[in-house]
Formats: structure tokens, sequence, C-alpha cells
């Protein structure tokens, strides 16, 4: 009965150790299970030569599943989100909240993900987990909305990021100094690089003067489209 339990209450992970074992079945010899269930070859498939990360056959993991309550199966993916959380895995704690779903963890762990996913170029999996949540709280989250946009703007989808950003801008102060509205500007003074220049500089200026000096990214786009309407008005 023990070793049953355990089998299905750590089925719905996609790896696992010792340690999270413990924290997702409250079961202190986790350590001596997964030894066992390897050497009775209970297709448990190790991750690494240390033999530390495991996972399950995934036919075997979807069989015991199966046998889960919805409500069980919300606990532990509950559970397993906190404590990859505990240990800096953020984007794997990520992936247990949407899973849950608790959106208002899914969004506080990608707006924490979000600038060092835009730096390494994984636009895809940023736009991805933004469009596991639903788009109204999405586009009722500052942060959320402009790293959307980014990644519209940034994966060639120009007409979408275009029609977005129109969409949600009426929705943020323009009058007081907002982070979030200044990176909708830098977009919109990016935009216009290609279209309507003449508003290019207007644009650019009003989002230098919202941005945050940390905001290097946006700083970044809105000082390219500023570089080019000098340029363009041969203001060197």
């Amino acid at each position: 009965q023990e070793i049953s339990e355990f089998l299905s209450r750590t089925a719905a992970l996609k790896r696992f150790n010792a340690e999270l074992c413990q924290a997702i079945t409250g079961n202190p010899h986790s350590i001596k299970i997964l030894a066992d269930l390897e050497r009775s070859n209970l297709f448990l498939i190790p991750l690494d030569d240390q033999r530390g990360w495991y996972r399950y056959h995934h036919l075997f993991a979807n069989v015991l599943c199966a046998g889960l309550t919805s409500e069980v199966e919300r606990e532990i993916h509950s559970r397993a989100a906190q404590w990859f959380e505990s240990q800096g895995l953020l984007a794997e704690a990520l992936l247990y909240w949407l899973a849950v779903p608790q959106v208002d963890e899914a969004q506080r762990l990608i707006s924490k993900l979000a600038v060092d996913l835009i730096r390494h170029g994984e636009l895809q999996t940023l736009l991805g987990w933004l469009n596991a949540i639903p788009a109204q709280a999405v586009d009722s989250n500052p942060d959320l909305v402009s790293y959307k946009a980014l990644c519209l703007l940034m994966t060639g989808q120009i007409n979408r990021a275009q029609d977005y950003v129109a969409q949600v801008i009426g929705a943020f102060d323009r009058d007081e100094k907002s982070l979030s509205y200044g990176r909708l500007l830098a977009i919109r003074a990016w935009f216009s690089t290609t279209g309507d220049e003449a508003h290019t500089g207007e644009l650019a200026e009003a989002a230098l003067a919202q941005l945050d000096e940390s905001d290097l990214f946006f700083r970044i786009l809105t000082l390219i489209s500023l570089g080019g309407h000098y340029a363009w008005e041969a203001d060197l």
C-alpha cells in the first residue's frame, strides 16, 4: 500500500528526486522507495548518472494518473510548484502553476522570468506562457502586456503586435510616469519608423521620459527609433 500510494502521488511529476517526492507524499522513506523501485525495474528511468533525478515511463505514468481525482492532482501540482520555486527552479514551478491552474502565481513567475527570456532570445517560450494564461488576465497586467507586445514584435508578427498595442494602450495612464505605458510607447515608436515617421521622435521622447534607467531592452529599442528619426531628419 505504501508503494502504491507513493507511485500514484508522484506520477503527475515530469521529473522528481527524493526530496520532491517527500514534499509531495509526506513519506520520509522516499530515498529507499526510489532505490527499491529502480531495483525492481518498475518503469523508473534515471535522468542523471548520480541517480538523483528520475521520471516514470510515460505510459506507466499515464495509467497511474488516470486514477487521481482532479482535487488530488491540483494539490500535487501546487506542492510541486511550491517546491520547485523554493529551489530556485522558477520555470518548472511555473509549469505546475499553469497546470493547476493558478493564474496569479503564474503571472508572478512570468514577470520574474521574462527579462532573462528576452535577453536570451527565448521569445517563443515567453509567448507560449502568456498564451497559456487567459487573455483578460494578461491584458489587465501592465508588465505582461508590454512583454506580450514585445514578443509579437520581435517574432515578426508585426500586424498582430500593432493591433494588440492599439487595443490595450488606452487602459494605461498617459499623464503620470508609468513604466508599462513607457514600454508601449517604445514599441509604438519602433512601429512608426516604418510608417508614420513624423511621430517617431515624439513617441520616442515620451517613452524615454517614462522608462526606468534599468529597463534596458525597451530603452535600447527606443534609442534605435530615436536615432533613426534623427537620421531621417538629417539632424546630426
